[in-house]
């Protein structure tokens, strides 16, 4: 009889402990699942991130060269005015 009941609950305690065990994979599976979609979301906004620099970058290129672009012409501007003026004052000595 009590070899009966030890083996019962031998049973009992291996099925129990199966079964937690079980649990404890079906946890870890999903903790890993988490994981696995943390990461790829991290990595689409790192991605996100990066185009973002890249395009910060590229306006920063594009806004220097419109500036050297508009001082070029400012300073074209000045040049040829200055010229003009010459010219028209070359032109009332010569009268």
């Amino acid at each position: 009889a009590a070899t009966a009941f030890l083996t019962a609950l031998d049973t009992s305690l291996a099925r129990a402990w199966r079964e937690e065990d079980r649990q404890w994979r079906r946890e870890d599976r999903q903790w890993r699942k988490e994981d696995l979609e943390f990461r790829g979301e991290e990595r689409d906004w790192w991605h996100l991130e990066h185009m973002h620099r890249e395009e910060s970058r590229k306006w920063r290129r594009q806004d220097v060269e419109q500036r050297v672009l508009e001082n070029a012409r400012w300073v074209w501007g000045r040049y040829t005015e200055k010229n003009r003026r010459d010219v028209e004052e070359k032109g009332e000595q010569l009268r």
